[in-house]
């Protein structure tokens, strides 16, 4: 009897300690899931650690998995995040609400715009409801951002409705060729989609008789006088006169552009009257403005009634993102950073670099998109530093010691140099401040040693470095709109413009000349929406410029790379390197 009390007891207490271990659990769940309810994520993500670990008495590790993901990805840690609900998935892969975690993962690889990577998990999940949210969750973050082109990737692999009417969207908004058009009606019968909003927007290219461009740009016809010996705007009259010479050559050969000009003063309001005419309505193609304010009006304009504009001057990305029918004479500093970063990781990628810029937005662009590139070649950068004008002396505490600073022709101050001789490779400079550029080349010319400068070629139109010391150093300079003058077509095009105005042509009439041939071939070729021809032709060969490359992209993907040295200037034609699909 007494051996049977004490059985009795034991199992009592056997069975009172699993029970406060479940009480526990539940309580430290409770306890952790009432953290995350009042937004305290980061204590929540603490609390809900403890209970994912297997244990026969834990009924709510997956649930703390689960959420533990969820309250590490609200707490702003989404790679973590990612981690942790990977882990779930992998721990728990029969759990009846593994969809939700699926639905979380595709958001973390949404967030990282690996695209093809949410659409497997998406795949893959089953819940009729959690599916439905998942195709808000697609359109949500495809629609933004992508590409008519990166749609058509997914959709050849996800031909799922929401995919399909992602991409209708997209070629609906750009111009398309015959096979275009096609596609778009094959995915409006597909998916049923209204013809009205899909197809009544799409831009088909139109072979013309004859085309009419409108130059808008600050003229400032009101302000000349005759007697002016040097105008304020004297660089617009310039280009005009090289595009109104492009033009009428193209028309002897039976090319027949009909140009309006438009003063825009300068001013929004004269830009605004402007294009409320009706016959902006029916241009084929806007060039310009140049100024930030009347640019950003006319790419509204530009977006909405479906007319390409073609920017002269900038290399400003700005509105590359938002307008597909926003295009840019030049290479964006987006492209030039990426075009010169593949040159030197192949030139000098064996020894670390360095990048110094100014302070201007194009400056920071710039030195992002070179060092984003270098790196991911796997290049390395000892230093990538802002350079303000006023501080202009930092660029040598960096690049030479103090002693080589004040001792910076003798043998002894050269040895005391802070960065060891031909440690470092190259120097990357972001800015045509000349007080910034012309302080790296006094650095390196004292050093000595092997580091090679790359950087504009417009540094060497100000006179505050002498040629003799691009050609000592051999500096590796972009040159966007290269223009070569030595070429016959140049010679050409130089006496024309002399019979023409009695003057020799400057650098805005070469552009101007240069941009009207190209435009004015294109529209010819190709019809009203000539990036159709462009994105089938690749390179395209210019008249006095090497030329363009608008090969799925809105700026000129060419970057002219000028070697400059004892030999004279030898020049590499460069391209950016597409992407491939993932």
């Amino acid at each position: 009897m007494k051996k049977l009390y004490y059985l009795i007891v034991v199992v009592f207490i056997f069975i009172s300690g699993v029970s406060q271990a479940q009480i526990n659990y539940q309580q430290q769940y409770l306890n952790a899931k009432n953290l995350y309810k009042e937004g305290q994520y980061a204590l929540a993500m603490e609390a809900f650690k403890p209970l994912i670990k297997r244990d026969p008495q834990n009924p709510f590790a997956a649930y703390a998995s689960y959420f533990l993901g969820v309250s590490t990805y609200k707490a702003g840690y989404e790679e973590q995040a990612k981690d942790v609900f990977l882990q779930t998935r992998e721990r728990f892969p029969n759990w009846s609400k593994i969809d939700e975690v699926n639905y979380w993962l595709a958001k973390s690889y949404f967030d990282n715009n690996d695209d093809f990577l949410a659409m497997n998990v998406i795949a893959g999940i089953r819940d009729p409801q959690i599916k439905n949210d998942s195709e808000g969750l697609i359109y949500n973050y495809l629609m933004p951002d992508t590409t008519p082109e990166e749609m058509k990737a997914l959709y050849d692999r996800y031909k799922s409705p929401v995919i399909g009417k992602i991409y209708a969207a997209k070629l609906s908004s750009v111009a398309l060729d015959k096979e275009g058009r096609e596609t778009l009606e094959n995915l409006v019968n597909t998916y049923n989609l209204d013809p009205d909003k899909y197809l009544a927007t799409a831009h088909a290219s139109e072979i013309k008789d004859s085309y009419k461009v409108a130059v808008m740009m600050p003229f400032l016809i009101k302000s000349l006088k005759p007697n002016d010996k040097k105008r304020v705007n004297e660089f617009v009259i310039d280009m005009y006169k090289g595009l109104k010479l492009g033009f009428d050559s193209l028309r002897s050969i039976g090319i027949d552009i009909e140009v309006y000009a438009y003063d825009t003063q300068r001013d929004t309001t004269v830009t605004r009257a402007i294009l409320q005419k009706d016959e902006l309505k029916g241009m084929d193609l806007i060039i310009g403005p140049l100024f930030p304010d009347p640019t950003r009006m006319v790419n509204e304009f530009s977006q909405q009634y479906g007319i390409n504009m073609y920017n002269p001057l900038t290399s400003a990305p700005d509105y590359l993102a938002n307008n597909p029918f926003y295009f840019m004479y030049n290479p964006s500093v987006l492209t030039i950073g990426e075009v010169m970063a593949d040159y030197a990781f192949e030139k000098y990628g064996s020894k670390p670099g360095i990048v110094f810029y100014g302070e201007t937005s194009n400056d920071r662009l710039l030195a992002q998109s070179y060092a984003d590139r270098y790196s991911e070649l796997g290049g390395k950068l000892s230093i990538i530093e802002a350079i303000n004008k006023d501080r202009t002396r930092k660029v040598l505490e960096i690049l030479l010691s103090s002693e080589s600073i004040k001792e910076a022709a003798s043998e002894e101050g050269r040895e005391n140099m802070a960065i060891q001789p031909d440690s470092i490779g190259h120097v990357f400079v972001a800015s045509s401040n000349s007080l910034i550029f012309s302080k790296v080349i006094s650095a390196v010319e004292t050093r000595g040693d092997s580091i090679k400068i790359m950087g504009a070629a417009d540094w060497m139109d100000q006179p505050v470095v002498n040629y003799e010391v691009y050609e000592r150093l051999g500096a590796i300079l972009y040159a966007p709109g290269y223009v070569n003058r030595q070429a016959l077509n140049y010679s050409d095009f130089r006496k024309k413009y002399l019979r023409r105005h009695r003057e020799v042509p400057t650098d805005y009439s070469e552009k101007g000349f240069e941009m009207a041939m190209f435009l004015g071939q294109s529209l010819k070729n190709y019809g009203n929406f000539p990036q159709v021809g462009w994105n089938e032709n690749g390179r395209m060969k210019g008249v006095i410029t090497p030329g363009f490359e608008y090969n799925n992209a809105q700026d000129n993907q060419l970057v002219p790379v000028l070697e400059v040295n004892k030999d004279g200037i030898r020049t590499v034609i460069r391209e950016r390197q597409k992407e491939e699909s993932k």
